[in-house]
């Protein structure tokens, strides 16, 4: 079976992806990738796994001819949710959810800064499995209309080598009343940042580098 890694997986074992003989359940293949690749050791228990681009848990069975992927900790469709190596724009979002019943369109720029504390950042480095991203985004803006009836959501997110002040995400969230837009995008961020299979490095000035969890 073929399995594809992504972010910090990918980077330990110097693979994209791994042939891996017979697993028949997600909890097998954990266990059979540990023994094929033991640096993937301590990271693996904090993965998740996708089953084609659908969170699994460990009894799901596993088929041959199956989309299998090995997700870690996350950092994170048509014209309203995206994956983009091209600078980020909110006007084509705000078109999006934009309409005659919305009295409120909030817009959020998540950019890259220069430092988290003492540590300078020079670049960072994102990257996606972007069909389940794109699905992920579509899913999370769908959860958000149903908890909040009449908002509608748009996102879009830049993969690639992004510097400090490059916006790095942005989301639109449009509602007929300010309140729920509001609590709505700050809902739609987190579950990005938490839930999308979206991975960012942080490289400083002197090289040293490490892949974010749940940042």
């Amino acid at each position: 079976m073929e399995v594809r890694l992504f972010g910090a997986a990918a980077e330990k074992a110097s693979a994209r992806s791994l042939r891996v003989p017979g697993p028949t359940t997600v909890a097998e293949l954990l266990v059979l990738l540990a023994e094929q690749v033991p640096q993937l050791g301590d990271l693996l228990p904090r993965c998740m796994v996708a089953v084609n681009r659908v969170y699994a848990g460990p009894e799901t069975p596993l088929r041959e001819g199956d989309e299998v992927a090995v997700i870690p900790p996350v950092s994170g469709g048509g014209a309203a949710f995206s994956i983009s190596e091209q600078p980020l724009f909110a006007e084509p979002l705000m078109a999006a959810v934009s309409g005659v019943d919305a009295g409120a369109v909030v817009v959020f720029y998540g950019n890259v800064r220069a430092s988290t504390g003492s540590w300078r950042t020079s670049e960072l480095q994102y990257e996606a499995y972007p069909e389940m991203a794109v699905a992920e985004m579509e899913r999370i803006g769908a959860e958000a209309g149903a908890r909040w009836p009449g908002v509608r959501v748009a996102a879009a997110h830049r993969v690639g080598r992004l510097l400090p002040g490059d916006v790095a995400v942005i989301v639109a969230v449009a509602s007929p009343h300010r309140a729920e837009a509001f609590t709505a995008g700050q809902f739609v961020m987190d579950a990005i940042k938490m839930l999308v299979p979206i991975w960012k490095k942080e490289v400083a000035p002197d090289g040293r580098s490490f892949w974010v969890e749940h940042a």
